[in-house]
Protein backbone atom coordinates (compact mmCIF):
# COMPACT_ATOMS: atom_id res chain seq x y z
CA UNK A 1 0.00 0.00 0.00
CA UNK A 2 1.21 3.60 -0.52
CA UNK A 3 2.98 4.98 2.54
CA UNK A 4 5.83 4.05 4.85
CA UNK A 5 6.87 3.44 8.43
CA UNK A 6 6.78 0.40 10.68
CA UNK A 7 3.91 -1.26 8.81
CA UNK A 8 6.00 -1.36 5.62
CA UNK A 9 8.98 -2.89 7.44
CA UNK A 10 6.62 -5.37 9.06
CA UNK A 11 5.11 -6.33 5.68
CA UNK A 12 8.49 -6.87 4.03
CA UNK A 13 9.94 -8.87 6.94
CA UNK A 14 6.84 -11.05 7.17
CA UNK A 15 7.13 -11.83 3.45
CA UNK A 16 10.79 -12.75 3.86
CA UNK A 17 10.32 -15.03 6.86
CA UNK A 18 7.29 -16.88 5.51
CA UNK A 19 8.73 -17.33 2.01
CA UNK A 20 10.59 -20.64 2.69
CA UNK A 21 7.25 -22.17 3.71
CA UNK A 22 5.53 -21.24 0.43
CA UNK A 23 5.80 -22.75 -3.03
CA UNK A 24 5.51 -19.31 -4.63
CA UNK A 25 5.02 -15.73 -3.42
CA UNK A 26 4.57 -12.40 -5.15
CA UNK A 27 4.57 -9.07 -3.30
CA UNK A 28 2.68 -6.21 -4.96
CA UNK A 29 4.11 -2.78 -4.13
CA UNK A 30 3.48 0.75 -5.45
CA UNK A 31 5.85 2.34 -7.92
CA UNK A 32 7.80 5.23 -6.44
CA UNK A 33 9.96 7.94 -7.97
CA UNK A 34 13.26 6.35 -6.90
CA UNK A 35 14.84 3.43 -8.76
CA UNK A 36 13.97 0.33 -6.72
CA UNK A 37 15.37 -2.33 -9.06
CA UNK A 38 18.37 -3.18 -6.85
CA UNK A 39 16.14 -3.44 -3.77
CA UNK A 40 13.47 -5.48 -5.54
CA UNK A 41 16.02 -7.91 -6.97
CA UNK A 42 17.45 -8.53 -3.48
CA UNK A 43 14.31 -10.36 -2.34
CA UNK A 44 14.04 -14.16 -2.75
CA UNK A 45 10.59 -13.76 -4.32
CA UNK A 46 8.97 -11.74 -7.07
CA UNK A 47 8.24 -8.05 -6.53
CA UNK A 48 5.56 -6.49 -8.75
CA UNK A 49 5.53 -2.66 -8.82
CA UNK A 50 2.29 -1.06 -9.99
CA UNK A 51 1.48 2.50 -10.93
CA UNK A 52 -1.44 4.56 -9.67
CA UNK A 53 -2.66 8.15 -9.76
CA UNK A 54 -1.16 10.28 -6.99
CA UNK A 55 -3.47 13.28 -7.52
CA UNK A 56 -0.51 15.65 -7.06
CA UNK A 57 -2.42 18.79 -8.07
CA UNK A 58 -5.28 18.00 -5.68
CA UNK A 59 -2.69 17.37 -2.97
CA UNK A 60 -1.28 20.87 -3.44
CA UNK A 61 -4.77 22.36 -3.31
CA UNK A 62 -5.44 20.45 -0.08
CA UNK A 63 -2.22 21.67 1.57
CA UNK A 64 -2.64 25.31 0.54
CA UNK A 65 -6.38 25.98 0.37
CA UNK A 66 -8.76 23.11 1.22
CA UNK A 67 -7.45 20.97 4.10
CA UNK A 68 -10.71 18.98 4.19
CA UNK A 69 -10.29 17.73 0.60
CA UNK A 70 -10.38 13.87 0.66
CA UNK A 71 -7.27 13.19 -1.40
CA UNK A 72 -6.11 10.05 0.48
CA UNK A 73 -9.28 8.04 -0.38
CA UNK A 74 -8.82 8.94 -4.05
CA UNK A 75 -5.23 7.70 -3.96
CA UNK A 76 -6.33 4.49 -2.25
CA UNK A 77 -9.07 4.02 -4.86
CA UNK A 78 -6.59 4.47 -7.72
CA UNK A 79 -4.12 2.08 -6.13
CA UNK A 80 -6.92 -0.40 -5.46
CA UNK A 81 -7.93 -0.50 -9.14
CA UNK A 82 -4.31 -1.25 -10.08
CA UNK A 83 -4.16 -3.97 -7.42
CA UNK A 84 -7.27 -5.70 -8.80
CA UNK A 85 -5.88 -5.65 -12.34
CA UNK A 86 -2.55 -7.06 -11.20
CA UNK A 87 -4.14 -9.84 -9.13
CA UNK A 88 -6.28 -10.90 -12.07
CA UNK A 89 -3.27 -11.00 -14.40
CA UNK A 90 -1.16 -12.94 -11.89
CA UNK A 91 -3.93 -15.47 -11.38
CA UNK A 92 -4.27 -15.96 -15.13
CA UNK A 93 -0.51 -16.43 -15.57
CA UNK A 94 0.40 -18.51 -12.51
CA UNK A 95 -2.68 -19.26 -10.43
CA UNK A 96 -3.27 -17.93 -6.89
CA UNK A 97 -4.23 -19.89 -3.78
CA UNK A 98 -4.52 -17.10 -1.20
CA UNK A 99 -4.50 -13.29 -1.39
CA UNK A 100 -3.16 -11.38 1.61
CA UNK A 101 -3.68 -7.62 1.91
CA UNK A 102 -2.13 -5.24 4.43
CA UNK A 103 -4.69 -2.72 5.69
CA UNK A 104 -8.40 -2.22 5.02
CA UNK A 105 -7.93 0.19 2.09
CA UNK A 106 -6.08 -2.21 -0.17
CA UNK A 107 -7.98 -5.01 1.58
CA UNK A 108 -11.17 -3.81 -0.10
CA UNK A 109 -9.54 -4.19 -3.53
CA UNK A 110 -8.10 -7.59 -2.61
CA UNK A 111 -11.53 -8.81 -1.49
CA UNK A 112 -13.12 -7.73 -4.77
CA UNK A 113 -10.37 -9.55 -6.66
CA UNK A 114 -10.90 -12.60 -4.43
CA UNK A 115 -14.61 -12.64 -5.29
CA UNK A 116 -13.76 -12.48 -8.98
CA UNK A 117 -11.30 -15.41 -8.95
CA UNK A 118 -13.06 -17.28 -6.10
CA UNK A 119 -10.05 -17.40 -3.78
CA UNK A 120 -9.76 -16.76 -0.01
CA UNK A 121 -8.59 -13.31 1.09
CA UNK A 122 -6.75 -12.54 4.32
CA UNK A 123 -6.33 -9.03 5.72
CA UNK A 124 -3.35 -8.15 7.87
CA UNK A 125 -4.24 -5.23 10.14
CA UNK A 126 -1.33 -3.35 11.70
CA UNK A 127 -3.37 -2.19 14.69
CA UNK A 128 -6.19 0.22 13.91
CA UNK A 129 -6.12 3.58 12.12
CA UNK A 130 -8.50 5.10 14.69
CA UNK A 131 -5.34 5.76 16.71
CA UNK A 132 -4.54 8.52 14.24
CA UNK A 133 -7.94 9.71 13.10
CA UNK A 134 -11.56 9.10 14.10
CA UNK A 135 -12.61 9.45 10.48
CA UNK A 136 -10.02 6.89 9.36
CA UNK A 137 -11.18 4.55 12.10
CA UNK A 138 -14.79 4.99 10.96
CA UNK A 139 -13.96 4.17 7.34
CA UNK A 140 -11.87 1.21 8.46
CA UNK A 141 -14.88 -0.17 10.35
CA UNK A 142 -17.18 0.33 7.36
CA UNK A 143 -14.78 -1.41 4.98
CA UNK A 144 -14.46 -4.34 7.38
CA UNK A 145 -18.25 -4.68 7.64
CA UNK A 146 -18.94 -4.53 3.91
CA UNK A 147 -15.85 -6.28 2.53
CA UNK A 148 -15.50 -9.12 5.01
CA UNK A 149 -12.26 -11.03 4.37
CA UNK A 150 -12.08 -14.81 4.67
CA UNK A 151 -9.85 -14.26 7.69
CA UNK A 152 -8.03 -11.42 9.43
CA UNK A 153 -4.73 -11.23 11.26
CA UNK A 154 -4.70 -8.38 13.77
CA UNK A 155 -1.44 -7.12 15.20
CA UNK A 156 -1.75 -6.65 18.94
CA UNK A 157 -0.07 -3.27 19.29
CA UNK A 158 -1.77 -2.47 22.58
CA UNK A 159 -4.61 -0.62 20.86
CA UNK A 160 -8.30 -1.67 20.87
CA UNK A 161 -7.75 -3.29 17.47
CA UNK A 162 -8.15 -6.94 18.58
CA UNK A 163 -11.47 -6.30 20.36
CA UNK A 164 -12.75 -4.09 17.55
CA UNK A 165 -12.13 -6.55 14.74
CA UNK A 166 -13.18 -9.58 16.77
CA UNK A 167 -16.58 -7.92 17.30
CA UNK A 168 -16.88 -7.27 13.57
CA UNK A 169 -15.71 -10.67 12.27
CA UNK A 170 -16.14 -12.96 15.30
CA UNK A 171 -14.25 -16.26 14.78
CA UNK A 172 -12.48 -15.11 11.63
CA UNK A 173 -9.77 -13.20 13.55
CA UNK A 174 -6.34 -14.35 14.71
CA UNK A 175 -4.33 -12.09 17.02
CA UNK A 176 -0.61 -11.90 16.22
CA UNK A 177 2.31 -9.86 17.57
CA UNK A 178 5.39 -8.03 16.39
CA UNK A 179 8.10 -10.59 15.75
CA UNK A 180 11.69 -9.42 16.23
CA UNK A 181 14.86 -10.81 14.64
CA UNK A 182 17.03 -11.14 17.75
CA UNK A 183 20.09 -12.05 15.68
CA UNK A 184 19.83 -8.68 13.98
CA UNK A 185 18.66 -6.67 16.99
CA UNK A 186 21.13 -7.58 19.71
CA UNK A 187 23.51 -5.83 22.14
CA UNK A 188 26.44 -4.08 20.46
CA UNK A 189 29.08 -1.56 21.58
CA UNK A 190 28.33 2.12 21.02
CA UNK A 191 29.19 2.93 17.40
CA UNK A 192 31.99 5.50 17.57
CA UNK A 193 31.41 6.64 13.99
CA UNK A 194 27.84 7.63 14.87
CA UNK A 195 28.97 9.56 17.95
CA UNK A 196 31.39 11.51 15.76
CA UNK A 197 28.76 12.04 13.08
CA UNK A 198 26.32 13.48 15.63
CA UNK A 199 29.03 15.45 17.44
CA UNK A 200 28.34 13.74 20.77
CA UNK A 201 31.20 13.23 23.30
CA UNK A 202 32.00 9.57 24.09
CA UNK A 203 31.05 9.60 27.77
CA UNK A 204 27.68 11.30 27.33
CA UNK A 205 24.38 9.92 28.62
CA UNK A 206 22.11 9.45 25.59
CA UNK A 207 18.32 9.18 25.44
CA UNK A 208 16.69 7.92 22.24
CA UNK A 209 13.12 8.53 21.09
CA UNK A 210 12.50 6.54 17.87
CA UNK A 211 8.95 7.62 17.03
CA UNK A 212 7.16 9.79 14.49
CA UNK A 213 6.71 13.46 15.36
CA UNK A 214 2.92 13.36 15.29
CA UNK A 215 0.39 14.13 18.06
CA UNK A 216 -0.49 10.56 19.02
CA UNK A 217 3.17 9.72 19.80
CA UNK A 218 3.39 12.29 22.62
CA UNK A 219 6.87 13.46 21.69
CA UNK A 220 6.33 16.81 23.40
CA UNK A 221 6.53 14.92 26.71
CA UNK A 222 9.88 13.42 25.75
CA UNK A 223 11.19 16.93 25.03
CA UNK A 224 9.86 18.39 28.28
CA UNK A 225 11.20 15.47 30.29
CA UNK A 226 14.65 15.89 28.76
CA UNK A 227 14.63 19.63 29.45
CA UNK A 228 13.68 19.07 33.09
CA UNK A 229 16.18 16.20 33.45
CA UNK A 230 19.03 18.38 32.18
CA UNK A 231 17.95 21.20 34.48
CA UNK A 232 17.72 19.00 37.58
CA UNK A 233 21.08 17.33 36.95
CA UNK A 234 22.82 20.67 36.33
CA UNK A 235 24.80 19.24 33.44
CA UNK A 236 24.76 19.37 29.65
CA UNK A 237 26.54 16.05 29.10
CA UNK A 238 23.14 14.65 28.18
CA UNK A 239 21.75 14.20 24.69
CA UNK A 240 18.37 13.31 23.24
CA UNK A 241 18.08 11.84 19.75
CA UNK A 242 14.65 12.18 18.15
CA UNK A 243 14.40 9.98 15.08
CA UNK A 244 11.51 10.51 12.71
CA UNK A 245 9.45 12.93 10.69
CA UNK A 246 6.01 14.43 11.24
CA UNK A 247 3.80 17.48 11.36
CA UNK A 248 5.15 18.60 14.75
CA UNK A 249 8.82 18.68 13.81
CA UNK A 250 9.04 22.33 12.75
CA UNK A 251 7.46 23.52 16.01
CA UNK A 252 9.66 21.21 18.08
CA UNK A 253 12.83 22.55 16.46
CA UNK A 254 11.75 26.13 17.26
CA UNK A 255 10.93 25.23 20.88
CA UNK A 256 14.28 23.52 21.38
CA UNK A 257 16.09 26.63 20.13
CA UNK A 258 14.15 28.77 22.60
CA UNK A 259 15.24 26.44 25.41
CA UNK A 260 18.89 26.74 24.35
CA UNK A 261 19.15 22.97 23.83
CA UNK A 262 19.76 22.78 20.09
CA UNK A 263 23.18 21.21 20.63
CA UNK A 264 21.80 18.57 22.99
CA UNK A 265 18.65 17.53 21.12
CA UNK A 266 19.37 15.95 17.74
CA UNK A 267 16.55 15.68 15.20
CA UNK A 268 17.31 12.89 12.74
CA UNK A 269 15.34 12.14 9.58
CA UNK A 270 13.82 8.70 9.12
CA UNK A 271 16.45 6.05 8.36
CA UNK A 272 16.28 2.50 6.92
CA UNK A 273 15.34 -0.13 9.49
CA UNK A 274 18.68 -1.85 8.86
CA UNK A 275 20.44 1.10 10.54
CA UNK A 276 18.19 1.24 13.60
CA UNK A 277 20.38 -1.15 15.59
CA UNK A 278 23.18 1.45 15.54
CA UNK A 279 20.92 4.04 17.17
CA UNK A 280 19.70 1.60 19.80
CA UNK A 281 23.34 0.68 20.52
CA UNK A 282 24.21 4.35 20.83
CA UNK A 283 21.56 5.01 23.48
CA UNK A 284 21.58 4.43 27.23
CA UNK A 285 17.80 4.69 27.63
CA UNK A 286 14.95 4.56 25.09
CA UNK A 287 11.85 6.72 25.62
CA UNK A 288 8.34 5.69 24.56
CA UNK A 289 5.75 8.44 25.10
CA UNK A 290 2.80 7.45 22.93
CA UNK A 291 -0.51 8.23 24.61
CA UNK A 292 -2.20 5.44 22.65
CA UNK A 293 0.09 2.47 23.23
CA UNK A 294 3.82 1.76 23.49
CA UNK A 295 3.74 -1.86 22.32
CA UNK A 296 5.16 -0.70 19.02
CA UNK A 297 7.94 -2.28 16.99
CA UNK A 298 10.61 0.25 17.97
CA UNK A 299 10.16 -0.44 21.69
CA UNK A 300 10.53 -4.18 21.18
CA UNK A 301 13.56 -3.76 18.92
CA UNK A 302 15.18 -1.65 21.65
CA UNK A 303 14.40 -4.35 24.22
CA UNK A 304 15.98 -6.98 21.95
CA UNK A 305 19.11 -4.80 21.96
CA UNK A 306 19.06 -5.02 25.79
CA UNK A 307 18.20 -1.34 26.21
CA UNK A 308 16.05 -0.21 29.16
CA UNK A 309 12.84 1.47 28.02
CA UNK A 310 11.00 4.15 29.96
CA UNK A 311 7.43 4.22 28.67
CA UNK A 312 4.07 5.78 29.37
CA UNK A 313 1.75 3.02 30.56
CA UNK A 314 -0.78 3.54 27.79
CA UNK A 315 -2.84 0.94 25.95
CA UNK A 316 -1.43 -2.55 26.48
CA UNK A 317 2.12 -1.38 27.10
CA UNK A 318 2.44 -3.28 30.39
CA UNK A 319 2.09 -6.58 28.51
CA UNK A 320 5.61 -6.03 27.23
CA UNK A 321 7.21 -3.32 29.38
CA UNK A 322 6.78 -4.87 32.82
CA UNK A 323 7.55 -2.15 35.36
CA UNK A 324 10.82 -2.78 37.20
CA UNK A 325 11.45 -5.99 35.25
CA UNK A 326 11.69 -5.44 31.48
CA UNK A 327 11.46 -1.65 31.63
CA UNK A 328 10.07 1.25 33.64
CA UNK A 329 6.56 2.64 33.34
CA UNK A 330 5.25 6.15 33.99
CA UNK A 331 1.75 7.53 34.19
CA UNK A 332 0.75 8.94 30.76
CA UNK A 333 1.39 12.71 30.42
CA UNK A 334 3.17 12.84 33.80
CA UNK A 335 6.48 14.50 32.94
CA UNK A 336 7.66 14.57 36.56
CA UNK A 337 7.45 10.78 36.92
CA UNK A 338 9.08 10.37 33.51
CA UNK A 339 12.02 12.50 34.67
CA UNK A 340 12.30 10.51 37.92
CA UNK A 341 12.47 7.24 36.00
CA UNK A 342 15.15 8.61 33.67
CA UNK A 343 17.14 9.90 36.64
CA UNK A 344 16.88 6.50 38.35
CA UNK A 345 18.44 4.78 35.34
CA UNK A 346 21.06 7.51 34.94
CA UNK A 347 22.33 7.07 38.50
CA UNK A 348 22.19 3.26 38.50
CA UNK A 349 24.13 1.61 35.68
CA UNK A 350 23.60 -1.84 37.19
CA UNK A 351 19.83 -1.34 37.05
CA UNK A 352 20.11 -0.30 33.39
CA UNK A 353 22.03 -3.46 32.58
CA UNK A 354 19.74 -5.78 34.57
CA UNK A 355 16.57 -4.37 32.99
CA UNK A 356 18.18 -4.55 29.54
CA UNK A 357 19.09 -8.22 29.98
CA UNK A 358 15.58 -9.13 31.16
CA UNK A 359 14.06 -7.13 28.29
CA UNK A 360 16.07 -9.08 25.73
CA UNK A 361 15.14 -12.40 27.37
CA UNK A 362 11.46 -11.44 27.18
CA UNK A 363 11.71 -10.70 23.44
CA UNK A 364 13.62 -13.94 22.71
CA UNK A 365 11.04 -16.03 24.57
CA UNK A 366 7.87 -14.26 23.42
CA UNK A 367 8.48 -12.57 20.07
CA UNK A 368 10.13 -15.14 17.82
CA UNK A 369 9.40 -15.29 14.10
CA UNK A 370 8.93 -19.07 14.30
CA UNK A 371 5.95 -18.75 16.63
CA UNK A 372 4.49 -15.99 14.46
CA UNK A 373 4.90 -17.86 11.15
CA UNK A 374 3.53 -21.15 12.55
CA UNK A 375 0.38 -19.33 13.66
CA UNK A 376 -0.20 -17.79 10.23
CA UNK A 377 0.53 -21.02 8.32
CA UNK A 378 -2.07 -22.83 10.40
CA UNK A 379 -4.71 -20.33 9.22
CA UNK A 380 -3.57 -20.57 5.59
CA UNK A 381 -3.80 -24.39 5.65
CA UNK A 382 -7.33 -24.24 7.03
CA UNK A 383 -8.40 -21.77 4.34
CA UNK A 384 -6.91 -24.00 1.62
CA UNK A 385 -8.79 -27.02 2.98
CA UNK A 386 -12.04 -25.04 2.97
CA UNK A 387 -11.52 -23.78 -0.59
CA UNK A 388 -10.86 -27.30 -1.87
CA UNK A 389 -13.92 -28.74 -0.14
Amino acid sequence: MPGGGGSVTHTIELSQYINPCLSHQCLILPKIEQDTSELDNSFPFKIQRIGYCRFIILGKIKRNFLPWLPVAPLIQFSFGISVIKKILSLNKANGIDIIQAHGSGVGMAATIAGWMIKKPVVWMMHGTSQAYSRISGFYETLLTKFFKPSHMFVLDDGSPAPDKFTRLLKQRVTIVFHAIDTDKFKPKPKPIHLLEELNIPKNSFILFSPHSLIPVKGQEYALKAFRDFVSSAHSKQFYLIMLGEGTLKKGFVTTVKEWGLSENIKFIDTIPNSKMVDYYSLSDVVLATSLYSNMNRAVQEAMACAKPVVAFNSGGTSKVVIDGQTGLLAKPEDVKILVNKIHLLYTNKTLREDIGKRAREFIIQNRSWKIRIDKELKVFNELLKQSIS
